[in-house]
Formats: structure tokens, sequence, C-alpha cells
């Protein structure tokens, strides 16, 4: 197919209002359909032209017009407001304008431009950036395994005396006063044999073992991670050719 020019191009005025001084202008709110029945080429969608004198129709040309807009002398200014659709694929390209000259009123060195631009990461699928695979090699633990054990019941010999409430009985499992009048009571643990009686405590022991390997790629070491991560996204110019779909460009523009 035949690349794009201005004569494919819809150009619709919405509003637009004129501007009085030494030099009246317009502005003008409009949208620049740009269909798929060309292609898109490297630099943009062209949308100067010229106004034929015996037909009235607009002609491509390198030039400061743009009539289709309104503008048959110059286009002085235009800010892309927004493209596309949500329910559509062309509201993930973003549309810049490129006006092809150095400053007001001067010659024009290349043609009005819409260049459209996209994701580097594919030129037709709007697939999400994300970050790479990465490994993390598994990770070992050194230390002193928890054994069986037992605790022992630490019984000091200066506390009460072998009298009514204080009597202390044992019978197989199972440890009770002697008393009928007695509360049950509760023994705190202790720490060694040097106090008062309880339960002894029993020194902690370190588990030991390995990591299972996580479910990524690279390396782990001491919190840092080394590999390959997520790399930088830019947009880039649209592939040449066919665009995916037509595309609705709303546009502010002002000139005269």
């Amino acid at each position: 197919m035949a690349n794009l020019a201005v004569t494919d191009l819809t150009f619709t005025v919405v509003k637009s209002k004129q501007q009085g001084g030494t030099r009246p202008y317009r502005e003008v709110y409009g949208t620049i359909l740009i269909p798929t029945s060309s292609d898109y080429a490297a630099g943009g969608v062209p949308i100067s032209g010229i106004t034929s004198g015996t037909t009235g129709a607009v002609v491509a040309a390198t030039a400061l017009a743009c009539p289709g807009l309104g503008f048959p002398n110059e286009l002085v200014h235009l800010t892309v407001v927004s493209n596309g659709l949500a329910a559509s694929r062309d509201d993930a390209s973003i549309v810049l304008f490129d006006s092809g000259v150095k400053a007001d009123g001067t010659a024009p060195t290349a043609a009005h431009k819409l260049r459209i631009m996209k994701s580097a990461l594919d030129a037709g699928s709007l697939a999400a950036n994300t970050v790479d695979t990465l490994t993390a090699a598994a990770q070992t633990f050194t230390g002193s395994a928890l054994a069986a054990h037992r605790h022992t019941l630490f019984v000091d010999d200066s506390g009460a005396l072998d009298a009514t409430a204080t009597r202390l009985n044992a019978t197989a499992n199972s440890l009770f006063f002697d008393s009928t009048a007695a509360a049950d009571i509760s023994v705190a643990g202790v720490a060694d044999v040097n106090g008062a009686g309880g339960i002894v405590d029993v020194t902690a022991g370190t588990p030991a073992g390995t990591n299972s390997t996580s479910a990524v790629t690279g390396t782990l070491t001491t919190g840092a991670f080394t590999g390959t991560a997520s790399a930088d996204r830019k947009l880039i110019e649209h592939t040449a050719g066919a665009l995916n779909e037509a595309l609705t460009v709303y546009v502010f523009a002002v000139g005269w």
C-alpha cells in the first residue's frame, strides 16, 4: 500500500473561535482520523497541505498551512489532547506533533506531521512490562538441631515442714497435697537448682537444615540480588506499515 498522505485523512472541526487584532487568528478544537487504508511511514503522517484554486480540495504539500483544520495560510500551534477510545487498541499509542518548522512564519523544512509512538515491547501487542525471571540459590543454615529432651522437677529440701497442708504425696503419674484444706497451687519454673523448687529450664537448641530453592532465577548473596532485572522501556515510533486500526486524534490548534 501507499504511505499515508494528508489527502487520506479526515479532518473535523468541532469548535472554532476567531480572535481579532492586527493579525487575526483562529483557535480550533477538532479531530483527525487516520485510516488503515494506507501505510504509516517513518517520520509520521503529514497534515500539511494547500487548497487547490480550481477544486478547493486539500492538496498535499510541504507548507505552513493545514486547510483541513481551517488554516489555509499557516498552522502556528497544535496540541494533541488525546487519541482513541478506551475500548480500542489505538489508545495504547501516543501521538506527537512534529511541526517541521523551525520558527513561526519561516519556510518549512518538512511537512507538519503526527508521529505515532508506542511501547518498545511490541508493535502490535499490548503486553505489560514484566520483570525477567530470576534464580535464588538454595540457602543453607548451620547450627545445632533440637534433640529429644526432658525437664527436671527440682524440690528444695529447705522448704515447708512435713505437716498438714504442706505434705506432698506421689503415686503413679500423680503428685498431690496430703491435705483436705489445702488449695491447688502452681509451681513456677526455675532457671536452675540454686533457687526455690520448680521445673528447671532446658537450654534452647538451634534448628539446622537447608532452605528450599525459591521459584526465581539468579543468585541471592547475603540479601543482595545479582542477575538480570527488568529492562528499561522507552517509546519508539510505530513500525512502518498499516496501523492496527483507525486512529482518531483529538487536537487543539491555532493558526490563520
